[in-house]
């Protein structure tokens, strides 16, 4: 290589850019070089690419973990280039010399939600059985930290409810701004076509007494369709 002429053969050394596609963590290493003091050159040096499960072992042994989370009065430690690499927050957060300070950050998550965020960070999955609340909780990291992956797995999931968690996402939208109106949408349209059902479980009660006013409409809603409905069947005229 011709280097007459450099004047900082590695004047940014330790440039690195980081790439995730959910299963494998790419780095692209590279350097600056000033030519003559007027000329720079980016050259990547490796790339190096990295099954995600090691990393989560790694954390799961705690070992080499850079960054603390505090939630809960629990401690959650884990790799900033993990992290940074699933989210633009993380990746902002850790930009700069603040990212080296050793205090835990604090996040008002619960610890449950929080540690399965961690994981689908390391590892792209979420547990099957989630209960709704939990659910919402991670929408609401996944929101938090931008991780539209993320955000799109838990509203899938609260799309897809049986008629006694519909209860439990209607209230979870009503109570949490997270949640998308077309989850309310879905879940107000099952309670509705099967309020008589609804009505008798233990969700609907605790529901209706924290948010008597919806539960009002919701049943006025239903009682003006049927309404409706026996009304439009009495006024068909059956022709010979």
């Amino acid at each position: 290589m011709q280097t007459e002429g450099i004047r900082a053969p590695l004047e940014d050394a330790g440039t690195a850019r980081l790439h995730a596609d959910g299963t494998l963590l790419a780095f692209v290493c590279g350097y600056t070089a000033a030519f003559r003091g007027r000329v720079s050159v980016h050259a990547h040096a490796a790339v190096l690419t990295v099954p995600a499960p090691h990393f989560a072992t790694l954390r799961d042994q705690r070992s080499l973990c850079d960054v603390t989370f505090r939630v809960d009065d629990r401690e959650f430690t884990a790799h900033r280039v993990v992290l940074a690499a699933a989210s633009s927050v993380f990746r902002s957060m850790f930009d700069g010399s603040a990212a080296a300070a050793d205090a835990p950050i604090r996040d008002t998550a619960t610890a449950a939600s929080f540690e399965m965020f961690l994981v689908y960070l390391y590892t792209g999955a979420v547990a099957d059985c989630v209960c709704v609340n939990t659910m919402v909780d991670l929408l609401e990291l996944a929101d938090r930290y931008d991780v539209d992956a993320l955000k799109h797995i838990c509203v899938e999931r609260l799309l897809h409810v049986d008629l006694k968690n519909a209860v439990v996402v209607l209230r979870a939208a009503n109570e949490r701004p997270v949640v998308p109106e077309e989850v309310l949408v879905v879940a107000t349209q099952t309670i509705i076509a099967n309020m008589q059902a609804v009505m008798g479980m233990p969700e609907w009660a605790d529901f209706a007494t924290v948010h008597p006013v919806a539960a009002r409409c919701l049943k006025a809603t239903w009682t003006a369709f049927n309404l409706q409905h026996r009304n439009t069947n009495n006024n068909i005229i059956i022709l010979d």
